[in-house]
């Protein structure tokens, strides 16, 4: 019998306006009370200590949401906001959903099966998310790369 158990420290900051950091401050004192103090200690020095390597990131994932962002831009019939600080974008592909009868679930699991690219339908945002598809901007360049090349052809496949 395994008598191990899995213990969970969990720790979170917030940067948000006034309105709700009363109410916020709520919630996350209810879903993170008892933190052990070794992990307070590292979030205290994560927060307060070299951050060279949070700025380095920030820069390469500003890189890649632009790489991503470029390569989606040039594909016929995909439309795409900038990101403005998040690391993924959330192109409009109903010229090949809704336009054609196909949800975004079903176009996600033709370009993950035919194509093998990895997305995230928009409906699982909800709603207003149908119609659109969710790209992660944490892989590595060359993987981007390749990932437009083939979503490149699979909208133009599609788009016939």
């Amino acid at each position: 019998m395994n008598t191990s158990r899995n213990f969970h420290h969990r720790l979170a900051f917030s940067v948000t306006c006034e309105e709700i950091a009363d109410r916020f401050t709520d919630l996350m004192t209810l879903a993170n009370c008892n933190t052990a103090s070794f992990t307070q200690i590292a979030g205290d020095e994560a927060l307060r200590g070299d951050q060279s390597a949070t700025e380095s990131m920030i820069t390469e994932f500003k890189i890649r949401s632009e790489i991503l962002y470029g390569g989606l831009s040039k594909i016929p019939g995909i439309t795409c906001a900038k990101s403005s600080g998040a690391f993924y974008l959330f192109p409009n592909v109903t010229k090949f959903t809704t336009d054609v009868g196909r949800t975004a679930r079903e176009l996600q699991s033709m370009l993950l099966h035919q194509y093998g690219v990895a997305v995230l339908p928009g409906s699982v945002f909800g709603k207003g998310g149908e119609g659109y598809t969710r790209l992660f901007c944490a892989a590595g360049r060359e993987t981007f790369e390749k990932a437009l090349e083939r979503l490149s052809k699979a909208f133009r496949e599609l788009g016939n």
